[in-house]
């Protein structure tokens, strides 16, 4: 499998096509795979890169709660594209990676050519941040107590997810089975 290291986190990375580079950037309920349908498309005319963020495997996923937070998941996309002498690309990313993809334009706005950040925005008003905080250490605390099968039922069901569910049974199907394998 394909690796490139973000300071010590090794990130499992894919690649298709040719031509000026777009970086796909998952959600917190996903990983890579859930932009191989734009891969496909994309890949004809340009070169698309996907790669799993640290706590997804088969990305390493470090124990010290530490090794995350948004800082570093910009430090990791600047590491993806040094590893693979990338100057500039594309970035899309969506919800957490999203914002990683946002703050990565501000750090080094000569390195991004576009950004299409979708869903961004989570617990960043300043009169939510509080309460995004308190939500954050029950989910978190739910998926150790619970485990990932039952959370992934759960969040599959949430109302942001059941819409895929109605519009395309398939794809929801195939997004529950991904998050029930994605996190650890």
């Amino acid at each position: 499998m394909p690796y490139i290291d973000a300071t010590g986190v090794k990130l499992y990375f894919e690649e298709a096509g040719e031509g000026h580079p777009i970086i796909f950037l998952h959600e917190f309920g996903s990983d890579s795979r859930g932009w191989k349908t734009q891969v496909r498309y994309f890949s004809r005319a340009y070169r698309c890169i996907t790669f799993n963020a640290r706590g997804y495997a088969p990305s390493d996923v470090p124990d010290d709660p530490t090794l995350y937070g948004w800082e570093l998941a910009v430090n990791d996309i600047a590491a993806v594209m040094r590893g693979l002498a990338v100057e500039h690309a594309h970035l899309v990313g969506l919800s957490m990676c999203g914002y990683a993809a946002l703050q990565f334009g501000l750090r080094y706005p000569k390195r991004a050519s576009a950004i299409v950040a979708a869903g961004v925005g989570s617990g960043s008003a300043p009169s939510q941040q509080d309460a995004w905080s308190r939500e954050t250490s029950i989910l978190a605390r739910a998926f150790i107590e619970r485990g990932m099968d039952a959370m992934a039922r759960r969040m599959a069901h949430g109302q942001t997810r059941i819409q895929l569910k109605y519009k395309d049974t398939r794809s929801w199907e195939e997004f529950q089975e991904r998050l029930r394998h994605t996190h650890r």
